[in-house]
This record gives structure tokens, C-alpha cells and sequence, in this order.
């Protein structure tokens, strides 16, 4: 699998570039979802993705 970089030669990688990639990877993810409710959409996607509902919840939530 090739991994995409959206990530400019200049632009230093570092926890708050991951945080904000995992951010807009799972809020893309919740915004494709079908869903009734937040929580119910946070489940699905564990679920689809193997993490855990909190880290789902801590990434949405950028605790």
C-alpha cells in the first residue's frame, strides 16, 4: 500500500501535523457515514478501522 503524503518538502512532520491528518481522515469518514447519531457513527467506524471507539472519539474531539 502506498501511503499518501499531503505533507510539503518544507513542512516538518511532528505530532501536530499527525494529529491533524488523523483528524481529517476521520472526519472525512464520519461525514461519508451513514448515520442516526454521533456515537453510532464513531462505533461503525471502529469497527471498519480497528481502533477503539475512544480513539476515535479522542481524534474527532482533538483531545
Amino acid at each position: 500500500m502506498v501511503a499518501h503524503n499531503s505533507c510539503s518538502k518544507r513542512e516538518e512532520i511532528n505530532a501536530e501535523w499527525i494529529s491533524n491528518q488523523a483528524y481529517k481522515m476521520i472526519k472525512d469518514l464520519i461525514d461519508i457515514e451513514e448515520r442516526t447519531t454521533l456515537h453510532y457513527t464513531f462505533y461503525n467506524i471502529a469497527m471498519k478501522t480497528g481502533f477503539e471507539v475512544g480513539q476515535i472519539k479522542r481524534i474527532y474531539y482533538k483531545e
